[in-house]
């Protein structure tokens, strides 16, 4: 199913080394003065503005963002180490509950961190599900294969052990921003890693990946000088094991795959690639109209935030809960 609403339309996010809340404003500026990118990235944008109102407009929500979650009471999570290594741990919140409750698997934009997800904890909490967030080793101090077998061991140690911290190991849902949505797909289409670190794909019954890219094959993602040498990097070992569109066979679970059409980042041309790759039947495509590279997720917790309307929604008909329960006609708004 493609969503092609005059509310949606979308793209994604990482770069150099990647992106958080507390970097924004330094990769905006990397864009600065580019003659390719302010020539050439214009068309994959829909907004009239420049590039540099874009920006300026994506750090002024990011930053609202941020002063209103301060604002709110936060949970804890429970810390669990996936290995070895200090950076091998994840972060669990769950509810007071006994009954196991189906879990979302969260990993982070970039040189992020397992804590930005509680700019959607609280949201995803109170619609009845286990939320697991991860840290992993990643640019430029690690190579990109030990980001994906980092990926890998957290999502086995999910699950093998998630049932002892109020999760649901039968009833997951994958997602993530950014470089985050990037490992994401990866986790979902790379069915070599699947072997290789027994994880049974059957328990991962939907996905929703946010504002990433997906088809290292796309020259355009090389005009934006913010995921440039990031791209390159990935690619170096292997283009192909990079690239979840390449890995794709249309056999994945459910996936709603979600950009912002102003995103002044990465090219939405991915999403389209990926959703092209996957089987229509089973994915929805939301590019989102109005909505930039970085408040897609950072500003869920807002009242009229449409990213989070369409994942409860979508969450809804393939990892239903009391609180969040399927809908009559079985989908999506």
């Amino acid at each position: 199913m493609k969503i092609c609403l005059k509310t949606i339309f979308g793209v994604l996010i990482v770069c150099s080394i990647a992106f958080t809340t507390y970097n924004f404003s330094a990769i905006a500026a990397e864009t600065a003065n580019n003659d390719d990118y302010e020539r050439y990235y214009p068309q994959y944008v829909d907004a009239k503005e420049s590039l540099k109102e874009i920006q300026l407009k994506d750090i002024q929500a990011l930053r609202k963002a941020e002063a209103d979650f301060r604002s709110q009471s936060s949970p804890l999570p429970q810390t669990m180490p996936y290995g070895r290594r200090f950076i091998q741990g994840l972060d669990i919140y769950r509810l007071p509950e006994k009954k196991l409750c189906p879990v979302i698997f969260f990993i982070h934009a970039g040189a992020g961190d397992k804590r930005d997800v509680r700019k959607a904890v609280p949201a995803w909490l109170a619609l009845g599900y286990t939320v697991v967030s991860i840290n992993h080793r990643s640019a430029p101090d690690h190579s990109f294969p030990e980001m994906v077998e980092d990926c890998n061991m957290a999502l086995k140690w999910v699950l093998d052990h998630i049932q002892d911290y109020g999760g649901d190991p039968d009833r997951i849902a994958i997602t993530g921003l950014s470089c985050g949505a990037h490992l994401a797909a990866l986790l979902v289409t790379d069915t070599k890693s699947q072997h290789k670190y027994g994880i049974n794909i059957d328990k991962v019954k939907c996905w929703f990946p946010m504002s990433g890219f997906y088809d290292m094959d796309l020259k355009e993602n090389l005009i934006s000088p913010t995921i440039k040498n990031y791209i390159q990097w990935i690619c170096e070992p292997s283009k192909l094991a990079a690239s979840p569109a390449a890995l794709a066979t249309g056999k994945e679970p459910p996936c709603l795959i979600i950009h912002g059409g102003d995103d002044w980042c990465v090219p939405k041309t991915n999403a389209i690639s990926l959703y092209n790759r996957l089987n229509k039947e089973k994915t929805t495509l939301a590019i989102l109209k109005g909505y930039m590279h970085a408040h897609i997720f950072y500003s869920y917790l807002n009242a009229d935030h449409e990213p989070a309307k369409l994942i409860k929604d979508f969450l809804a008909v393939h990892l239903p809960t009391p609180q969040n329960p399927k809908l009559e006609n079985g989908n999506m708004k």
